[in-house]
Formats: structure tokens, C-alpha cells, sequence
């Protein structure tokens, strides 16, 4: 997951490592061969690995005796840590939440991400952070299906908002992210991630399906933008 190489006080070549699989991450150092053992491999590979388990300030660290390539067939799904919910029972949950949306413009644009097979397929694996909440496989489709459910609630509580543009946000307002993020061994930003951000991209995504709906008032579209480019809030 992570990879530095150091030089100790006496001009000795170390390394420090953070490895990591779906379980969870622990540091590691490489006293002896730091040198020879870090050209075998690059940040975000996969190793195998042999070494010495010890206590370093009450946390667990390895102290690196070998390193080698793995073989090839490595599963993914061993290093990623993966929603334990069933994507497609939440894919039925968050369609069941969008039919309340009765506006048939708003209808529209969420049918037109629905029926993107690219985006859902994206949409369903992609997590919603590197290191936050829901920083795992599927965790974008779960938190937005959460944030929808509670946006229904919200809602039905207070009829006087609208509930149509309100559940729509909440579907939307992180899309974005399944180009923001990477997930082949581990989580990461992409490029148009970093320099970008999961806020611009999705308000762009949106623009793209709206140059399908022609007819779609464009103040509804201006409020969709606002809420998706805003529902961060304001920095200082």
C-alpha cells in the first residue's frame, strides 16, 4: 500500500512499507537488502512476503526478512475490502426509492443513468472513498441508496420541500466518484480524480445525460447542478 525507502544514521539503506489486504493494513520495515528487495516491486503490487512479527509502540510490525513476485490468477477481491450487502438487492431497493420521483423530467434523468449499462456496472463496484466512509467495493451504491432512503423520509416528514428534486440529489450527488476513484488492487484517485474532484465531474456527467432531454426545464437543471456542486458545503 505504501513504500519509502529511508537511510539510517549510520547511512544504512532501510525500507518502510505499509502492507495491506481486505482485513486491514500494518507497517513493515525492511532492514536488510532494502535495496535489492524494493527493486522487485513498485507501490501497489502484490508480494509475498517473509518475516519476523514484533510490538512496535502497542502496534503490530513485520520486520521483512524476503520479498518475491507472486504468481500470476491473484483475486482482487482478497486485497479489497467488499460491501457485505447484496449488490442487487440494493440496486432493487434504490430503483424502489427512485419511483417516487413524480416529476417527469427528473424521471427522465434518473432513468437515463439507470438504463447507462457502463455507469451501473461502475456504479455498483465503485466505493465512495480512499480512506472515509464507505471506502471499500460497493460502498457508493450502498451509501447512496442510504442517503436516498433518508431523503424519501425527509421528505414525507416536510411536504412543503421538493421531494422529487430532493431524491434525485441524493441519487446523484455523488456519482461522480466512479471516475474519481480506481479499484483494481487497492483504492486510489485517478487523475481527472485529483485534479478534478468527484463535485465537477458528476455536475458534467449530468450535463451529458441532459443533452439527451432537450425538453428538460433548464432552472430544474440548474438546481440539480447547484445541489450536486454544493452538497459539500462552504470551505474557508
Amino acid at each position: 500500500k505504501q513504500k519509502h525507502m529511508g537511510t539510517t544514521r549510520a547511512g544504512k539503506p532501510f525500507m518502510n512499507l505499509v502492507l495491506a489486504d481486505r482485513t486491514g493494513d500494518m507497517e513493515a520495515k525492511v532492514w536488510d537488502r532494502a535495496e535489492q528487495l524494493s527493486g522487485l516491486f513498485r507501490e501497489g503490487e502484490i508480494i509475498y512476503m517473509e518475516g519476523r512479527a514484533g510490538s512496535y509502540r502497542g502496534q503490530v510490525q513485520i520486520t521483512v526478512t524476503d520479498i518475491r513476485a507472486p504468481e500470476a490468477g491473484i483475486d482482487p477481491v482478497l486485497f479489497l475490502e467488499t460491501c457485505p450487502r447484496d449488490a442487487s438487492e440494493m440496486i432493487t431497493a434504490l430503483k424502489k426509492v427512485l419511483r417516487h420521483v413524480d416529476n417527469p423530467h427528473l424521471k427522465a434523468l434518473n432513468d437515463r443513468f439507470l438504463a447507462d449499462k457502463d455507469f451501473m456496472s461502475r456504479f455498483k463496484a465503485a466505493p465512495a472513498a480512499k480512506n472515509f466512509h464507505h471506502g471499500y467495493l460497493g460502498g457508493l451504491l450502498e451509501h447512496t441508496l442510504s442517503v436516498c432512503e433518508l431523503a424519501l423520509q425527509v421528505s414525507r416528514h416536510y411536504p412543503e420541500l421538493d421531494g422529487a428534486l430532493l431524491v434525485t440529489a441524493a441519487f446523484l450527488h455523488d456519482i461522480g466518484k466512479v471516475r474519481e476513484f480506481k479499484y483494481d488492487m487497492q483504492i486510489d484517485y485517478t487523475d481527472e480524480g485529483r485534479l478534478l474532484g468527484h463535485l465537477v465531474l458528476g455536475a458534467a456527467m449530468v450535463e451529458e445525460k441532459l443533452a439527451r432531454l432537450p425538453d428538460f426545464p433548464r432552472e430544474l437543471a440548474l438546481r440539480v447542478n447547484h445541489m450536486i456542486l454544493s452538497h459539500h458545503g462552504e470551505y474557508e
